[in-house]
């Protein structure tokens, strides 16, 4: 891979897409097509750097092949794991509906995070919901891509895979604990408590693609997530309070700066690791 290539935004991959940025008259209000859904170009991308032999000491993968806008994993028990990708910046419905920017800041945040650092795998294809599913939306925790890790850091500590179990209250302890660095003191209501369970449930059933990594390390370490989105000790960047869940308006706008900011950061660590 390139400079070029870890830099480019995948918006305009897709030719329906041309001059989103330049055209004054189109408003990211307006359905834009989804690079998640429909580029090749992304897709190709994820696969030639996520998955090479700089990789192979930290996961039990033994292929990878891109299949239409999915790639398919082989693990080393030969059972098919099937990703999707996911963008992990800042959301525009959230940016104008939380944020309560406007056109012309949203295209500047979609400008810098709909890049190669922008992106995650996620495992589809299995019970309902999956981890991009669970993490979106008043359902989830409003695409926060920090409570997200938080949550699958503390996941990994709750897994058992000795004894192939899964400890939910185990799961809520240690959530606790986790949150207590921060100065929390871990209380949460009903509505809260709801989002949490979710996104939990989603990793239970995404658990096969998430045991290739072992811990939550490796996991860091294969999507290239120390030093931008968790510190170089693999704790959690906090990118605005993480109590409340939802933020507020001036909450989000922070929200967003840090997260480009965490997207241009592991851009720069993937383009430090490719030739120009």
């Amino acid at each position: 891979m390139t400079k070029r290539q870890i830099e480019f935004n995948y918006i305009n991959s897709i030719k329906s897409n041309e001059s989103w940025y330049e055209n004054t008259n189109i408003s990211l209000r307006d359905k834009l097509i989804d690079p998640d859904a429909y580029s090749i170009a992304l897709y190709d991308d994820l696969l030639s750097y996520f998955f090479t032999e700089r990789n192979k000491e930290i996961n039990r993968i033994r292929c990878a092949k891109r299949i239409g806008y999915t790639i398919h994993v082989i693990n080393d028990a030969r059972e098919t794991i099937i990703f999707s990708s996911d963008y992990i910046g800042p959301s525009a419905a959230w940016a104008y509906k939380i944020g309560k920017q406007n056109d012309d800041e949203v295209k500047e945040i979609f400008k810098d995070s709909r890049t190669l650092g922008g992106h995650m795998l996620w495992q589809v294809r299995v019970n309902y919901p999956t981890i991009n599913v669970g993490r979106s939306g008043t359902a989830g925790v409003y695409d926060r891509i920090d409570w997200t890790l938080l949550l699958l850091k503390v996941y990994y500590k709750s897994v058992d895979r000795q004894n192939k179990r899964i400890e939910e209250i185990n799961f809520i302890n240690l959530l606790k604990d986790e949150l207590a660095l921060f100065g929390y003191k871990g209380e949460f209501n009903s509505y809260d408590m709801n989002k949490i369970e979710r996104l939990f449930k989603s990793f239970r059933n995404s658990d096969l693609s998430l045991s290739l990594f072992n811990s939550f390390k490796n996991f860091c370490d294969f999507f290239m997530l120390r030093d931008n989105f968790v510190n170089h000790d693999y704790k959690i960047n906090e990118l605005t309070p993480f109590i409340p869940i939802k933020p507020s308006m001036d909450e989000y706008r922070t929200y967003t700066k840090k997260n480009i900011c965490c997207i241009k950061k592991r851009n720069d660590i993937l383009i430090s690791t490719v030739k120009n």
